[in-house]
Protein backbone atom coordinates (compact mmCIF):
# COMPACT_ATOMS: atom_id res chain seq x y z
CA UNK A 1 0.00 0.00 0.00
CA UNK A 2 2.52 2.88 1.50
CA UNK A 3 5.50 2.09 1.88
CA UNK A 4 8.35 3.79 3.57
CA UNK A 5 11.88 2.21 3.83
CA UNK A 6 15.29 3.98 5.57
CA UNK A 7 13.02 7.27 5.90
CA UNK A 8 12.96 10.26 8.47
CA UNK A 9 10.12 12.66 8.93
CA UNK A 10 7.61 11.26 6.88
CA UNK A 11 3.66 11.87 7.35
CA UNK A 12 0.83 9.57 6.25
CA UNK A 13 -2.49 11.58 7.01
CA UNK A 14 -5.76 10.67 5.88
CA UNK A 15 -5.19 8.42 3.88
CA UNK A 16 -7.77 5.12 3.13
CA UNK A 17 -5.31 1.76 2.56
CA UNK A 18 -7.24 -1.66 1.24
CA UNK A 19 -6.49 -5.03 -0.43
CA UNK A 20 -2.62 -5.18 -0.24
CA UNK A 21 -0.30 -7.04 1.90
CA UNK A 22 0.23 -4.51 4.46
CA UNK A 23 -1.66 -1.33 4.28
CA UNK A 24 1.04 1.35 5.50
CA UNK A 25 4.68 -0.57 5.62
CA UNK A 26 7.44 1.14 7.44
CA UNK A 27 11.35 -0.37 8.02
CA UNK A 28 13.83 1.67 9.43
CA UNK A 29 11.95 4.69 9.47
CA UNK A 30 12.10 7.32 12.03
CA UNK A 31 10.43 10.73 13.42
CA UNK A 32 7.56 9.69 11.40
CA UNK A 33 3.33 10.53 12.05
CA UNK A 34 0.95 8.20 10.94
CA UNK A 35 -2.06 9.83 11.30
CA UNK A 36 -6.23 9.31 10.72
CA UNK A 37 -5.81 6.67 8.28
CA UNK A 38 -7.92 3.65 7.44
CA UNK A 39 -6.20 0.33 6.90
CA UNK A 40 -8.45 -2.92 6.18
CA UNK A 41 -8.95 -6.20 4.14
CA UNK A 42 -5.29 -6.28 4.07
CA UNK A 43 -3.81 -9.92 3.59
CA UNK A 44 -1.25 -9.42 6.32
CA UNK A 45 -0.81 -6.06 8.58
CA UNK A 46 -3.42 -2.93 8.32
CA UNK A 47 0.09 -0.84 9.79
CA UNK A 48 3.33 -2.43 10.14
CA UNK A 49 6.35 -0.82 11.42
CA UNK A 50 9.51 -3.25 11.02
CA UNK A 51 13.13 -3.39 11.95
CA UNK A 52 14.54 -0.26 13.89
CA UNK A 53 11.46 1.79 13.15
CA UNK A 54 11.52 4.26 15.99
CA UNK A 55 10.48 7.52 17.49
CA UNK A 56 7.31 7.45 14.89
CA UNK A 57 3.26 7.98 16.24
CA UNK A 58 0.93 6.25 15.24
CA UNK A 59 -2.30 8.15 16.17
CA UNK A 60 -6.13 7.96 15.43
CA UNK A 61 -6.21 5.31 13.09
CA UNK A 62 -8.85 2.77 12.15
CA UNK A 63 -7.49 -0.91 11.60
CA UNK A 64 -9.77 -3.97 10.85
CA UNK A 65 -10.72 -6.77 8.79
CA UNK A 66 -6.84 -7.31 7.91
CA UNK A 67 -5.87 -11.17 7.99
CA UNK A 68 -3.02 -10.68 10.77
CA UNK A 69 -2.71 -7.87 12.80
CA UNK A 70 -4.28 -4.54 12.92
CA UNK A 71 -1.01 -2.78 14.26
CA UNK A 72 1.96 -4.46 14.55
CA UNK A 73 5.57 -3.78 15.39
CA UNK A 74 8.59 -5.86 15.36
CA UNK A 75 11.80 -5.01 16.45
CA UNK A 76 10.77 -1.70 16.84
CA UNK A 77 11.41 0.27 19.50
CA UNK A 78 10.33 3.93 21.53
CA UNK A 79 7.43 4.16 19.45
CA UNK A 80 4.09 5.75 20.51
CA UNK A 81 0.79 3.95 19.75
CA UNK A 82 -1.99 5.61 20.91
CA UNK A 83 -6.16 6.56 20.19
CA UNK A 84 -6.41 4.00 17.32
CA UNK A 85 -9.73 1.70 16.49
CA UNK A 86 -8.25 -1.69 16.07
CA UNK A 87 -11.44 -4.46 15.52
CA UNK A 88 -12.04 -7.42 13.38
CA UNK A 89 -8.43 -8.30 13.01
CA UNK A 90 -8.19 -11.75 12.70
CA UNK A 91 -5.06 -12.11 15.35
CA UNK A 92 -4.22 -9.23 17.12
CA UNK A 93 -5.43 -5.72 17.08
CA UNK A 94 -2.00 -4.42 18.11
CA UNK A 95 0.81 -6.97 18.66
CA UNK A 96 4.42 -6.35 19.29
CA UNK A 97 7.26 -8.87 19.24
CA UNK A 98 10.68 -7.96 20.24
CA UNK A 99 9.44 -4.48 20.24
CA UNK A 100 10.76 -2.65 23.70
CA UNK A 101 10.08 0.87 25.30
CA UNK A 102 6.94 1.97 23.46
CA UNK A 103 3.72 3.93 24.88
CA UNK A 104 0.60 2.20 23.84
CA UNK A 105 -2.26 4.51 25.33
CA UNK A 106 -6.07 4.93 24.29
CA UNK A 107 -6.53 2.56 22.07
CA UNK A 108 -9.83 0.47 21.99
CA UNK A 109 -9.53 -3.06 20.93
CA UNK A 110 -12.19 -5.22 20.43
CA UNK A 111 -13.52 -8.49 18.28
CA UNK A 112 -9.69 -9.59 17.59
CA UNK A 113 -8.24 -12.83 18.95
CA UNK A 114 -6.04 -10.88 20.90
CA UNK A 115 -7.07 -7.51 21.77
CA UNK A 116 -3.22 -6.13 22.80
CA UNK A 117 -0.15 -9.10 22.78
CA UNK A 118 3.46 -8.43 23.49
CA UNK A 119 5.70 -11.07 22.68
CA UNK A 120 9.31 -10.86 23.73
CA UNK A 121 8.78 -7.41 24.27
CA UNK A 122 10.12 -5.15 27.45
CA UNK A 123 9.83 -2.18 29.52
CA UNK A 124 6.47 -0.84 27.18
CA UNK A 125 4.19 1.37 28.84
CA UNK A 126 0.27 -0.07 28.06
CA UNK A 127 -2.32 2.69 29.49
CA UNK A 128 -5.70 3.65 29.09
CA UNK A 129 -6.40 1.38 26.80
CA UNK A 130 -9.94 -0.50 26.27
CA UNK A 131 -10.16 -4.62 25.49
CA UNK A 132 -13.21 -6.27 25.26
CA UNK A 133 -15.29 -9.10 22.72
CA UNK A 134 -11.78 -10.39 22.14
CA UNK A 135 -10.42 -13.90 22.80
CA UNK A 136 -8.39 -12.47 24.91
CA UNK A 137 -7.67 -8.89 25.98
CA UNK A 138 -4.39 -8.15 27.19
CA UNK A 139 -1.54 -10.84 26.89
CA UNK A 140 1.70 -10.81 27.65
CA UNK A 141 4.24 -13.27 26.67
CA UNK A 142 7.97 -14.30 27.65
CA UNK A 143 7.92 -10.11 28.31
CA UNK A 144 9.37 -8.03 30.95
CA UNK A 145 9.28 -4.61 33.33
CA UNK A 146 6.11 -3.61 31.12
CA UNK A 147 3.23 -1.18 33.08
CA UNK A 148 -0.35 -2.52 32.07
CA UNK A 149 -2.09 0.40 33.95
CA UNK A 150 -5.50 2.52 34.27
CA UNK A 151 -7.01 -0.12 31.38
CA UNK A 152 -10.48 -1.86 30.60
CA UNK A 153 -10.44 -5.35 29.42
CA UNK A 154 -14.19 -7.19 29.45
CA UNK A 155 -16.15 -9.29 28.30
CA UNK A 156 -13.13 -11.03 26.97
CA UNK A 157 -13.90 -15.12 25.91
CA UNK A 158 -10.72 -16.00 27.69
CA UNK A 159 -8.80 -13.97 30.37
CA UNK A 160 -9.24 -10.12 30.54
CA UNK A 161 -5.17 -9.92 31.87
CA UNK A 162 -3.01 -12.82 30.64
CA UNK A 163 0.62 -13.07 31.40
CA UNK A 164 2.55 -16.22 30.73
CA UNK A 165 6.67 -16.32 31.53
CA UNK A 166 6.30 -12.81 31.94
CA UNK A 167 8.39 -11.62 34.81
CA UNK A 168 9.03 -8.20 36.70
CA UNK A 169 5.45 -6.14 35.27
CA UNK A 170 2.97 -4.33 36.93
CA UNK A 171 -0.16 -4.48 36.78
CA UNK A 172 -2.11 -1.45 38.52
CA UNK A 173 -5.29 0.65 39.00
CA UNK A 174 -7.41 -1.88 35.62
CA UNK A 175 -10.81 -2.55 36.04
CA UNK A 176 -11.51 -6.69 34.76
CA UNK A 177 -15.14 -7.72 34.46
CA UNK A 178 -17.21 -9.97 32.53
CA UNK A 179 -14.82 -12.35 31.12
CA UNK A 180 -15.65 -15.95 30.82
CA UNK A 181 -12.28 -17.26 32.44
CA UNK A 182 -10.36 -15.09 34.56
CA UNK A 183 -9.85 -11.54 34.95
CA UNK A 184 -5.77 -11.23 35.76
CA UNK A 185 -4.35 -14.91 35.33
CA UNK A 186 -0.97 -14.97 35.73
CA UNK A 187 0.98 -18.58 34.89
CA UNK A 188 4.77 -19.28 34.64
CA UNK A 189 5.27 -15.51 36.10
CA UNK A 190 7.13 -14.40 38.50
CA UNK A 191 8.20 -11.25 40.84
CA UNK A 192 4.77 -9.34 39.67
CA UNK A 193 2.95 -6.44 41.47
CA UNK A 194 -1.12 -6.47 41.09
CA UNK A 195 -1.95 -3.79 42.76
CA UNK A 196 -5.05 -1.31 42.87
CA UNK A 197 -7.33 -3.38 40.41
CA UNK A 198 -11.44 -3.34 40.76
CA UNK A 199 -12.11 -7.14 39.68
CA UNK A 200 -15.33 -8.47 39.38
CA UNK A 201 -17.73 -11.46 37.90
CA UNK A 202 -15.25 -13.39 35.94
CA UNK A 203 -14.70 -16.92 36.53
CA UNK A 204 -11.71 -16.18 38.84
CA UNK A 205 -11.10 -12.46 39.48
CA UNK A 206 -7.59 -12.94 39.79
CA UNK A 207 -5.60 -16.64 39.46
CA UNK A 208 -1.93 -17.25 40.18
CA UNK A 209 -0.75 -20.54 38.97
CA UNK A 210 2.99 -21.76 39.38
CA UNK A 211 4.27 -17.99 39.95
CA UNK A 212 6.05 -16.60 42.53
CA UNK A 213 7.23 -13.93 44.71
CA UNK A 214 3.75 -11.80 43.47
CA UNK A 215 2.55 -8.67 45.33
CA UNK A 216 -1.18 -8.72 45.10
CA UNK A 217 -2.06 -5.76 47.29
CA UNK A 218 -5.09 -2.92 47.55
CA UNK A 219 -7.00 -4.72 44.85
CA UNK A 220 -11.34 -5.48 45.12
CA UNK A 221 -12.56 -8.76 43.89
CA UNK A 222 -16.00 -9.67 43.75
CA UNK A 223 -19.08 -11.55 42.10
CA UNK A 224 -16.83 -14.32 40.98
CA UNK A 225 -15.92 -18.27 41.87
CA UNK A 226 -13.22 -17.20 44.02
CA UNK A 227 -11.60 -13.50 44.08
CA UNK A 228 -8.06 -13.74 44.64
CA UNK A 229 -6.19 -17.27 43.86
CA UNK A 230 -3.32 -18.65 44.45
CA UNK A 231 -1.91 -22.01 43.25
CA UNK A 232 1.52 -24.05 43.47
CA UNK A 233 3.05 -20.61 43.62
CA UNK A 234 5.43 -19.74 46.34
CA UNK A 235 6.95 -16.21 48.44
CA UNK A 236 3.82 -14.29 47.64
CA UNK A 237 1.97 -11.91 49.53
CA UNK A 238 -1.52 -11.12 49.59
CA UNK A 239 -2.50 -7.99 51.20
CA UNK A 240 -5.22 -5.37 52.11
CA UNK A 241 -7.46 -6.55 49.50
CA UNK A 242 -10.97 -7.03 49.84
CA UNK A 243 -13.11 -9.79 48.49
CA UNK A 244 -16.72 -9.97 48.80
CA UNK A 245 -19.93 -12.02 47.69
CA UNK A 246 -17.42 -14.81 45.56
CA UNK A 247 -19.15 -18.10 45.26
CA UNK A 248 -16.70 -20.49 46.07
CA UNK A 249 -13.89 -18.25 48.49
CA UNK A 250 -12.63 -14.87 48.92
CA UNK A 251 -9.27 -15.78 48.94
CA UNK A 252 -7.81 -19.05 48.64
CA UNK A 253 -4.07 -20.55 48.47
CA UNK A 254 -3.89 -24.23 46.97
CA UNK A 255 -1.60 -26.89 45.78
CA UNK A 256 1.67 -27.29 47.21
CA UNK A 257 3.00 -23.81 48.24
CA UNK A 258 5.05 -22.44 50.31
CA UNK A 259 6.23 -19.34 52.33
CA UNK A 260 3.14 -16.82 51.36
CA UNK A 261 1.54 -14.28 53.49
CA UNK A 262 -2.44 -13.25 53.78
CA UNK A 263 -2.45 -10.39 56.29
CA UNK A 264 -4.70 -7.07 56.10
CA UNK A 265 -7.35 -8.56 54.41
CA UNK A 266 -11.76 -8.19 54.48
CA UNK A 267 -13.54 -10.78 53.17
CA UNK A 268 -17.41 -10.91 53.20
CA UNK A 269 -20.17 -12.46 51.66
CA UNK A 270 -18.54 -15.76 50.27
CA UNK A 271 -20.83 -18.42 49.66
CA UNK A 272 -18.32 -20.89 51.16
CA UNK A 273 -15.10 -20.03 53.30
CA UNK A 274 -13.73 -16.31 53.80
CA UNK A 275 -10.38 -17.13 53.34
CA UNK A 276 -9.20 -20.91 52.85
CA UNK A 277 -5.19 -22.11 53.21
CA UNK A 278 -4.37 -25.64 51.92
CA UNK A 279 -1.14 -27.66 50.88
CA UNK A 280 1.14 -24.70 52.59
CA UNK A 281 4.03 -24.73 54.40
CA UNK A 282 5.52 -21.82 56.35
CA UNK A 283 1.92 -19.52 55.48
CA UNK A 284 1.05 -16.87 57.76
CA UNK A 285 -2.72 -15.34 57.65
CA UNK A 286 -2.65 -12.49 60.32
CA UNK A 287 -4.99 -9.20 60.62
CA UNK A 288 -7.58 -10.22 58.28
CA UNK A 289 -11.41 -9.70 58.67
CA UNK A 290 -13.81 -11.98 57.70
CA UNK A 291 -17.34 -12.47 58.00
CA UNK A 292 -20.72 -12.92 56.81
CA UNK A 293 -19.67 -15.76 54.97
CA UNK A 294 -21.34 -18.97 54.79
CA UNK A 295 -18.82 -21.52 55.61
CA UNK A 296 -15.88 -20.84 58.31
CA UNK A 297 -14.32 -16.88 58.09
CA UNK A 298 -10.81 -18.65 58.01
Amino acid sequence: GINATRKNNVTIKNCVVSNFTQGIYFSATNNSLVQNNTAYDNTLYGIWLQTASSANLITGNSAFKNVQNGVYLSFSNNNSIADNFVYNNTQAGINLVSSSNNAISDNSAYNNTFGLRFSGSNNNLITDNSAYDNRYGINLASSSNNTIKNSFTYANVQHGIWLSSSNNNTIVNNTSYNNTMEGIYLDLTNNSRIIINLVFNNRYDAYIWRSNNATISNNTASRSAKGIYLSLSNNSLISNNIAYTNTDQGIAIGGLNTNNTVSNNTVYNSSNTGIEVSGATNALVENNKAHNNNGQGI
